[in-house]
């Protein structure tokens, strides 16, 4: 039995049936999770079944049998949810719940084992960007929403949250900087897509209205610019050309920063000087963090 299994995961059209499962849940999960609960789902479910059900030694490291553990642990946990309190729990058990912080073995074995080099990778990458792109009109008002967002709303694309949505998109754009030199490499005219569809996400970072997202950009940008100029050797022209792209990215921050964050700053700044207790979101983790301070600097 495990030699067929092993036979038909080794087959070029499992594998290609496998990568397809791969890219439509890149390219639809999140902008069209209904389709995806319904069709897509339970292919991608077999594509994981004959992973598990074949053994080789690739296999044989402890993310692997985490995953294994945690979809055995869903779906104990589904069952006798479903069987005590089924109105609670829905009709098929969301294996993904917690099994996709361990989705990566799974994706990276058959993006590796394709034989393709980094074709594969790049295909998915870039479809996940496209997914991306639709979801203000699969799941959000569409131009409407842009439209509020321009006006300096916040606006969430009707996804569970903005911040959700910023955390997102700043993903996207941040892998797409990672990246842009190797999809370039790779096809130019995917890098000219990916980069026009970069402007969009990073201007949808900015509707989020999300400090945390904002200042994990700014830090995230800080230290790319380290690492460039480190791998450039440190030369005068590299320093002054990313110094300009930094600043240019930090003033768009600060100048698209919404008034009522930029409002909470100061009030917060002017209640801390007063010795007063300003009770908000932003207020609670400044006052924390200086306790923190005060406690490991004693």
């Amino acid at each position: 039995m495990n030699d067929i299994i092993i036979k038909l995961e080794e087959s070029v059209y499992y594998r290609c049936f496998a990568l397809l499962c791969l890219g439509a849940y890149s390219l639809m999960n999140i902008p069209f999770p209904e389709f995806y609960e319904s069709y897509i789902q339970f292919f991608s479910y077999v594509v994981v079944l004959v992973f598990f059900l074949a053994r080789s030694s690739e296999k044989k490291i402890f993310p692997y049998w985490l995953f294994f553990v945690v979809l055995i642990y869903v779906a104990i946990s589904w069952w006798l949810g479903h069987f005590q309190e089924p109105i609670y729990y829905s009709g098929n058990v969301d294996l993904h719940k917690l099994g996709r912080h361990f989705l990566f073995v799974v994706i990276a074995y058959y993006l590796c084992n394709n034989k393709g080099g980094s074709a594969a990778a790049f295909i998915m990458l870039f479809l996940m960007y496209v997914g991306a792109f639709f979801i203000p009109w699969s799941t959000g008002a569409g131009w409407e929403a842009i439209e509020r967002g321009l006006a300096g709303l916040r606006v969430d694309f009707h996804m569970q949250n903005a911040q959700h949505m910023g955390l997102l998109y700043g993903v996207l754009f941040i892998s797409f900087a990672v990246f842009s030199k190797r999809i370039y490499l790779f096809d130019k005219r995917i890098f000219f897509v990916a980069l026009l569809m970069s402007i969009f996400y990073f201007s949808y970072v900015l509707f989020s209205q999300t400090r945390a997202v904002f200042i994990a950009l700014i830090f995230s940008l800080f230290v790319g610019v380290f690492m460039l100029l480190r791998s450039s050797g440190g030369s005068s022209r590299s320093f002054i050309f990313y110094s300009i792209i930094l600043v240019l990215i930090v003033t768009s921050l600060i100048v698209y920063m919404p008034d009522r964050l930029i409002n909470e700053w100061y009030k917060m700044y002017h209640s801390y000087s007063n010795g007063d207790v300003f009770l908000s979101s932003m207020g609670a983790r400044w006052y924390s963090w200086m306790a923190a301070w005060d406690w490991i600097a004693s």
